[in-house]
């Protein structure tokens, strides 16, 4: 096996392994063109072409677009309108990308409600200024 090579031939049993670590975000697929000599006295050579498609595992956590978002609203939003969107993104494919939101920390997320599958955050409550100008509350995302 040479360093640094993603897969190796055992050369008497043919059996392929891997060599190296494999990142389905860095490569999702490897092409390796395959020899196989006899012991003949006139030696012949075969050729197989193998693809390795490399099946994503959940090693990477979801990361929001932005540190931090905010909105003004008017204090006679109607409950249930949209506030703000909160994007975020995972490099994992498939399953392991499906993102998943919520408000943490009760208090002032009270007041709003987030769509748990796409970071849509609306109003739960009427506002009142006089009684309280500024929520601030956490959003979770998970995969």
């Amino acid at each position: 096996l040479v360093s640094g090579a993603k897969f190796a031939v055992d050369p008497t049993t043919g059996v392929l392994s891997v060599g190296d670590d494999l990142n389905r975000e860095q490569r999702s697929r490897y092409v390796l063109n395959v020899s196989a000599t006899d012991g003949g006295r006139t030696a012949r050579r075969g050729f197989v072409e193998v693809i390795v498609g490399i099946v994503d595992v959940n090693d990477n956590a979801p990361t929001f677009d932005a540190l931090s978002y905010a909105a003004d609203i008017p204090e006679d939003i109607d409950v249930g309108s949209f506030v703000v969107d909160a994007d975020a993104s995972d490099l994992d494919s498939g399953v392991n990308s499906e993102l998943r939101f919520d408000l943490i920390g009760g208090g002032d997320a009270n007041s709003f409600v987030v769509n748990a599958s796409s970071g849509e955050i609306r109003t739960r409550v009427a506002f009142d200024r006089e009684t309280k100008a500024e929520y601030v509350f956490t959003i979770r995302v998970t995969d």
